[in-house]
């Protein structure tokens, strides 16, 4: 296979797909678990025109980047003698600038026009860069018979890209890719503690599993388990515990409240004020949920966080959003996306799961909350000896 990479100069070369090694068939797990993902992977061996452009898009650590070295790799294998061109938006965008400065705009055309496999990683990185824009669309529409593959962390949609960019590309296909659940999460902890001939207790794999929303973070964290040393028994909770608090810490309250805030456009002061409006007040409902899901505190700290109010206008507030969760499959996705909703949480997947479970029974594990009864319990004890 003939591939072809941006020329950079603030950024190093990129490998081809055949050079960057093995493709990590690990973080395709969840991806390739769909069967319409896998089905557009199989688009490589057999293309078919009309799903043409081909977009990935999700969080990141959901295999994007992995599944389009994947498709460069069966295309190559299908077509050995074809071109093939891969960059990023933000490589696209600096070869472009590059190529008006030094009059080399035809050779840059021509580099892609020549190519009949295009994949672009990162597109949102183009946002704000509108000439660059205009001219991948030029491209685009210039080399309707060359295959276009992107990937992005957002929807086409949610992307600020000019609306004829995002008309165009809305003309194939977008796969929707997500963090493995819970389910594959936990079957992936015990590949890796087998790989790694180390055990855990049920409550330090529960806690692995509730922490850890990919495979590359559950990965980290059982290598650093087994290199802590020889384990004799089953490691425990508590290591577990310190071994994530140390890369993975709990998000705070502020954090929360400031990420809800952000993502549906509204302030933190109206939040914790006493607006009464709809808008707020649903804001306001979600982000007492999350600070419970969260954190733990009580309902009685978190009503003082939020005005002062008291505990039954917290556990309300809280039923409510569970319900408005369950009832909006894109607000459900937004929080997921965050990593504050796992993705099999009972709200997503169970639009009738009990509220009341919902919002005093989340998977979280409370971590400091175990803690300090298990210390308080080796207190008693010694004490009372």
């Amino acid at each position: 296979m003939n591939t072809l990479f941006e020329s950079l100069t603030a950024a190093p070369p990129i490998s081809p797909p055949s050079e960057l090694g093995p493709i990590d068939s690990t973080v395709l797990d969840s991806a390739q678990a769909d069967v319409v993902v896998q089905t557009a992977l199989d688009l490589a061996d057999a293309p078919r025109v009309e799903y043409n452009p081909l977009l990935f898009f999700g969080p990141s650590g959901t295999g994007k980047t992995s599944l389009l070295r994947e498709f460069a790799q069966r295309w190559a294998a299908r077509e050995p003698a074809d071109q093939v061109h891969f960059c990023t938006g933000s490589d696209f965008a600096r070869s472009y600038a590059n190529a008006l400065k030094t009059d080399g705009l035809p050779e840059f055309r021509q580099r892609r026009l020549s190519c009949a496999l295009w994949l672009i990683d990162d597109l949102s990185e183009l946002a704000g860069k509108q000439e660059a824009q205009r001219e991948l669309l030029r491209l685009i529409e210039r080399q309707s018979d060359r295959w276009l593959v992107l990937a992005a962390d957002s929807a086409l949609t949610d992307l600020p890209l000019l609306p004829q960019l995002t008309g165009r590309l809305s003309s194939g296909l977008a796969l929707r890719l997500v963090h493995p659940d819970r389910a594959l999460r936990q079957l992936l902890v015990c590949e890796l503690c087998s790989a790694h001939e180390i055990e855990l207790v049920p409550s330090a794999a529960s806690e692995l599993v509730s922490r850890c929303r990919t495979r590359r973070q559950l990965e980290h964290q059982v290598h650093q388990l087994a290199a802590a040393g020889p384990h004799a028994e089953a490691i425990g909770f508590e290591q577990v515990l310190d071994t994530l608090d140390a890369t993975i810490p709990c998000p705070d309250v502020h954090s929360i409240v400031s990420a809800v805030a952000g993502q549906l456009k509204i302030s933190v002061g109206a939040m914790r004020g006493s607006s009464r409006r709809r808008h707020v007040v649903h804001a306001r409902g979600i982000a007492m949920l999350l600070i419970r899901h969260s954190t733990r505190l009580s309902l009685q700290k978190i009503g003082c966080y939020f005005g002062k109010r008291d505990h039954s206008t917290v556990l309300h507030a809280i039923q409510q959003a569970a319900l408005l969760i369950a009832k909006e499959p894109l607000l459900q996705r937004q929080l997921v996306d965050l990593g504050f909703l796992d993705v099999d949480n009972p709200a997503v997947d169970n639009p009738l799961a009990d509220v009341n479970s919902l919002a005093l029974n989340l998977h979280i594990t409370n971590s400091r909350q175990l803690r300090s009864k298990k210390q308080h319990t080796r207190h008693s004890t010694v004490t009372s000896n």
